[in-house]
């Protein structure tokens, strides 16, 4: 577990103390709402749904690491079929997401391999295009 996972545990266990839930379901969840992301029309709505759906994977693995799941191959899948759910009306974004999931496949054989983060990536352009209408 890395330093900033430790930290966002920290944080967490102050508002969710006690409170136990499957980590694949919220996987499950956010590749739903990914669904719906792909379709909302406007850009303010679609950056909290891509907001939500950041949190969501941050639960998850907050979740899992509190149950004691070391298996990570549904979160990879769930994070990545959330991905292509995102941007299935995007080509170039969707293209990308492919590619990000060939590369999550490739990690068991090249250690060395590691998605993109790709949501984030998203959430942080759709971030710069809403700040630039205001500009």
């Amino acid at each position: 577990m890395g330093i900033i996972s430790h930290q966002s545990d920290i944080v967490i266990d102050k508002f969710l103390r006690g409170i136990v839930i499957d980590p694949d379901k919220i996987s499950y969840l956010s590749v739903v709402l990914s669904i719906f992301t792909a379709f909302i029309p406007g850009l303010f709505l679609k950056l909290l749904y891509v907001q939500l759906i950041l949190f969501l994977d941050l639960f998850d693995g907050y979740f899992a690491r509190k149950r004691g799941k070391t298996n990570p191959t549904m979160d990879y899948v769930c994070d990545r079929a959330s991905e292509i759910a995102m941007f299935i009306i995007s080509p170039i974004w969707l293209g990308v997401a492919i590619i990000n999931s060939l590369i999550t496949a490739l990690i068991p054989r090249y250690k060395f391999l590691r998605p993109i983060p790709l949501r984030q990536t998203y959430f942080l352009f759709l971030l710069i295009i809403f700040i630039n209408g205001f500009i």
